[in-house]
């Protein structure tokens, strides 16, 4: 498990990483436009430190209400929000999160494969008495031939039953 773990953050962290660099100007854009909107009205949005971390405990879905509180101008508040909310923590949370889901079962992956027994030349494993490709062959060649065996005793005994059938009910009648 750890090494999935760690194997997952080494090919996670460059890809979001990008993505943080490609969301933050969106994510900048909104906290400018809080600061510019709603400085006078607000202490959350008087700096664009108070901003940035105003919005981004709303991403987290921290002080939701407090913040719809402390904006109080309406139509215009509301839309700001819940755009902000919409787009952030509902959109970008979720590629993140599906990107770090996405790394980790890769890495599971990886990891499981490295775990299975090495395979020889010949095909046979060492360790865990695997079979080689000619036997595989061998042993699905015997298996079409009892299914073939299988059918043909299939047919005779519905040949059999019909007959049973027949006779019942000449011997009812």
């Amino acid at each position: 498990p750890y090494d999935a773990s760690w194997l997952a953050m080494r090919r996670g962290l460059p890809v979001v990483l990008r993505f943080i660099v490609g969301s933050f100007p969106v994510f900048m854009g909104f906290a400018c436009l809080g600061l510019s909107l709603y400085s006078e009205h607000s202490i959350k949005f008087n700096s664009l430190r108070n901003s940035l971390m105003t919005l981004f405990s709303l991403m987290n879905g921290d002080v939701l209400l407090e913040t719809v509180r402390d904006i109080q101008d309406g139509f215009m508040g509301d839309l700001y929000l819940v755009a902000f909310m919409c787009i952030f923590a509902f959109a970008i949370l979720s590629v993140f999160v599906s990107i770090i889901q996405d790394s980790y079962q890769s890495a599971k992956k990886q990891t499981a494969q490295q775990a299975l027994p090495k395979r020889s030349r010949s095909g046979v494993s060492g360790a865990a008495g695997g079979i080689s490709h000619m036997d595989a062959e061998a042993l699905m060649n015997q298996l079409a031939e009892c299914m073939d065996v299988l059918s043909a005793q299939m047919r005779e005994c519905r040949e059999m039953q019909e007959q049973l059938c027949s006779l019942y009910r000449k011997t009812s009648i």
